[in-house]
């Protein structure tokens, strides 16, 4: 879906800051601060797209550029900052990114500026909000599942392991830990409304987190 969207840039001309023969594509990843690990694999990932894509001739008889801008610690400023200056500044035919910690003011950035976004920010309240005005919002492209089937899904599986007989706890008993913001938040009530359908009780308290903030998880595994 994302090759055959830039395709259809590169045959339409695109807004591309770069020469006419080639696709600009700009990668919007969290490269130095703390979800940095995550972002440097966000990066390999459109890279070797882009290598593959290219050794194989291209789309639509042009090359593609890429350019990686650093969102750092994927605040909502630092985000914004990003976007902005990928749309007013490098002027892309598509910009890719994994997940952004913050994310939100990206959208109505690329919405206003027309570029192609691809995305894995999986949140219900952003695919909610395409829905609601797709005119707007039609070319942002959500690339997996929302949050809400992350937690749902899982209880499924873990349930459905027990049944086939390659796990046997004890008792259907679970523990959960969640950072808490909304993204954590959302996949956590996910996962606890299924699994109490399946019929599994909590043995402790929800124990919440600030996501990369825990330098010891020792304390809070001990309360469960």
């Amino acid at each position: 879906r994302a090759g055959a969207g830039l395709a259809g840039m590169a045959t339409l001309g695109g807004c591309s800051g770069g020469s006419s023969d080639e696709i600009k594509v700009v990668g919007i990843f969290p490269l130095s601060g703390f979800p940095a690990a995550d972002g440097k694999e966000m990066e390999n990932g459109v890279r070797l797209a882009v290598e593959e894509l290219n050794a194989a001739g291209g789309l639509a008889g042009k090359k593609l550029k890429l350019v990686v801008l650093d969102d750092r610690d994927s605040s909502t400023d630092q985000i914004a900052d990003a976007f902005r200056r990928a749309v007013d500044v490098e002027k892309p035919d598509a910009i890719f990114s994994g997940y952004h910690i913050a994310s939100g003011p990206e959208f109505d950035i690329v919405a206003g500026a027309g570029v192609p976004y691809y995305n894995q920010n999986t949140q219900e309240a952003w695919t909610d909000r395409y829905k609601k005005d797709p005119k707007k919002y039609g070319l942002i492209f959500q690339c997996d599942p929302n949050d809400t089937w992350y937690g749902g899904g899982f209880a499924l599986w873990l349930d459905k392991l027990v049944k086939a007989g390659k796990y046997s706890p004890k008792a259907k008993t679970a523990a959960l830990l969640s950072g808490d913001d909304p993204y954590d938040k959302t996949i956590a009530d996910s996962f606890e409304k299924k699994i109490k359908e399946l019929g599994w009780t909590f043995s402790s308290e929800r124990q919440a987190f600030s996501a990369g903030k825990v330098s010891d998880w020792g304390p809070m595994l001990a309360r469960v």
